[in-house]
């Protein structure tokens, strides 16, 4: 348990189990005073005045109730009735001066057991001392036998049960208050309280025993008595300077250990709190554990989950370069759970110690380890939020007992090391995230930016296509339309002012005329099928697209090849539009600038999505040339396959013809409708 702080001795600690124990024995010896003077009321042999008797049980009761709460009143009443006592014996000389006195400040001192005038100071332990002197020299007399003290007088010297009782009163109080006062002093945990536990018994044991040595000496006439008495004292006193000297020393060992714990703690945290990356923290969290408390090797070892294994990750060795043979071998193992130092922490999910590792059973790099001359080795677990990431484990060339308090700490230390590793790999996946969301956002930015300047560049285009296109029909309707509709005009009226003679003749012009309207009538059919194709309504994609290719074939001697296959039963409008005006454009092109001589037009269909291909064997095009560059044709079909969500491929190569491979999903016009 750890140690806490007492106001009785400012700046040092108390171990609480230590404190518990005084005042159990505080306790029980006041139990043993009301056992004896209740013998002595009992009828009991006892060398004791009955009122004695009674004023020893009236302080041990005291002491008794003196235990703590609502009690301590009831003691100090009882500790008033023991200070009477003291006085009438004192004044009546009824038990001999010195048992008054005696009662007198085992009173006082019970009165004021908890009075503290200033910190750290506590008078009824002082003023106990002077009973439990007198109560000692008493026990010392009749143990010794003499009356070395007759000349002084009779008062100092008691009966031998009462000055048991008093001693053992004395005791009790002292003990009652172990963490304040001048106990504290010698309870604390601090290196005076440890020497002063260590000399009290030998100062409280070693010159009664000596004295008896002596006197026995004297009544037997040796000679010798004196010096044994001085050889003995030199003896014990050189065996007791030697045990304290031995137990400070572990004392300033543990001390320095603990202080060692503590730095290799904070050197921990200060890199944690310091680094930026866990490449950058790992190699020093094992160099400032290894440096601090004296390890030559620190090995990490991080846990492969798709194996199921750990695998060696950081590999730390002192400027000796003691452990070589072990970090090599290290860096060709893997440990499953249960196998090995590392894979016995990974199962127990706490730190573990191996004393020699040489002789350990579950250590397969033992021989490595063994030529390296390395022994004991410890190693604690790597644990974040999310579970058990991997181990650390260090080795020195010493045989090392297993520390406690250094596994505890570093317990805590491997979960402070998993949540920084969860954090850096959070913060590395967020920085991951951020730069995949900026670079989407420049490409998106970049595409946007081409987008709308081609977006622009056509619309541009498309005004001038609107421009030259109005042009070509107006040019068309006057030129073609209009003089030929003047000029039919003309006839009927020429041919109304003056019909022929016979009726062959009149039935001749009237068939040219005839046949003039009709040739009218073409004109306009040809010039209103190029802005809306009427087939396409009236007879569907695939009859619509194969008059195309024939009309295409009779006007300019390009051999075509239409395929439909496995069509659906009826194509969206806005679907069959863009398919016939695809490969209205795309023939075109082939007609106008490949020089091609023969040509093939697939459509395909299938329950979702609407295929065509067009190939020619023409002069083709190299596409990177024209990359930025491509004509209103190429623009204009690529706008209506994106409209509809769907995809085109141009694929041309010099000398080698031209391929155009279009998808578009059946229910398109819906998904753009989404978009």
């Amino acid at each position: 348990m750890r140690p806490l702080p007492r106001l009785g001795a400012p700046g040092s600690t108390v171990n609480p189990r230590r404190i518990a124990a005084l005042v159990f024995v505080s306790q029980a010896l006041s139990g043993c005073v009301l056992v004896m003077g209740g013998s002595v009321l009992l009828g009991w042999q006892l060398d004791m005045n009955p009122l004695t008797a009674l004023a020893l049980m009236l302080a041990a009761g005291a002491l008794w109730l003196a235990g703590g709460g609502r009690r301590q009143q009831i003691a100090r009443v009882v500790a008033l009735l023991v200070v009477v006592i003291g006085l009438v014996t004192v004044a009546g000389y009824l038990a001999g001066q010195n048992t008054g006195v005696n009662f007198l400040l085992v009173g006082i001192a019970l009165i004021f057991l908890d009075w503290e005038p200033r910190p750290n100071l506590r008078p009824a332990q002082v003023i106990i001392l002077f009973p439990a002197t007198f109560a000692l020299t008493s026990v010392l007399e009749y143990v010794y036998e003499t009356r070395v003290l007759h000349g002084v007088g009779r008062d100092i010297l008691m009966a031998l049960p009462t000055a048991v009782a008093f001693l053992l009163l004395s005791i009790g109080i002292l003990c009652a208050r172990p963490d304040r006062g001048l106990t504290a002093v010698v309870m604390s945990d601090d290196a005076g309280g440890v020497l002063a536990r260590r000399l009290l018994p030998a100062a409280v044991l070693i010159p009664p025993f000596l004295g008896w040595l002596r006197l026995a000496g004297q009544q037997a006439g040796t000679e010798l008595s004196l010096t044994l008495s001085i050889v003995l004292n030199i003896l014990l006193f050189t065996v007791l300077i030697w045990v304290i000297s031995r137990s400070l020393n572990r004392a300033d060992i543990t001390r320095r250990m603990g202080e060692r714990r503590l730095a290799t703690q904070y050197a921990t945290v200060h890199i944690l709190a310091q680094s930026g990356t866990l490449s950058e923290a790992m190699p020093q969290i094992l160099e400032a554990v290894s440096t601090s408390l004296n390890w030559v090797v620190a090995i990490r070892w991080s846990v492969d989950a798709e194996s199921n294994v750990l695998r060696c990750g950081d590999i730390w060795m002192a400027p000796s370069r003691v452990g070589q043979d072990l970090a090599d071998k290290s860096r060709q193992m893997a440990f499953a759970p249960g196998v090995g130092l590392p894979g016995r922490i990974w199962s127990s999910g706490r730190a573990a110690w191996i004393s020699d590792i040489t002789e350990d059973s579950n250590f397969p790099r033992a021989e490595a380890a063994a030529r390296d001359g390395l022994h004991g080795a410890f190693g604690f677990p790597i644990i974040g939020p999310g579970g058990f990431l991997g181990v650390m484990e260090f080795f020195s060339p010493e045989i090392r007992e297993p520390d406690a308090h250094l596994l505890q700490m570093f317990d805590a230390t491997g979960r402070q090391i998993g949540q920084f590793i969860a954090r850096k790999v959070a913060e590395a996946q967020n920085a991951a995230l951020f730069r995949e969301i900026e670079d989407k956002s420049a490409q998106l930015e970049e595409r946007v930016r081409m987008r709308t300047a081609e977006l622009r560049a056509l619309s541009s285009r498309l005004l001038v296509a609107q421009e030259t296109e109005a042009r070509r029909i107006a040019r068309e309707l006057h030129d073609d339309l209009n003089q030929g509709l003047a000029l039919l005009s003309v006839e009927m009226e020429l041919l109304g002012q003056n019909p022929p003679a016979s009726a062959d003749q009149l039935s001749g012009r009237m068939q040219e005329l005839v046949a003039r309207a009709r040739q009218l009538s073409s004109s306009v059919h040809h010039l209103s099928h190029q802005l809306h194709p009427a087939k396409l309504e009236q007879l569907g994609l695939v009859a619509a697209v194969g008059g195309l290719c024939r009309e295409l074939t009779q006007a300019h001697g390009l051999e075509i090849e239409f395929t439909p296959d496995g069509m659906p039963a009826s194509v969206p409008p806005d679907t069959a539009v863009c398919l016939y005006r695809l490969v209205q454009e795309g023939l075109r092109n082939v007609v106008k600038h490949s020089g091609a001589h023969h040509a093939t037009v697939d459509l395909r269909g299938s329950a979702d999505a609407m295929s065509l291909r067009i190939v020619d064997d023409g002069a083709g095009f190299d596409a990177a040339l024209i990359q930025g560059k491509e004509g209103l044709g190429l623009v204009s079909m690529r706008e209506r396959v994106l409209h509809l969500g769907g995809t085109i491929t141009i694929d041309s190569r010099p000398s080698s013809g031209t391929r155009i491979d279009v998808g578009l999903p059946l229910g398109a016009k819906d998904q753009a409708e989404r978009i």
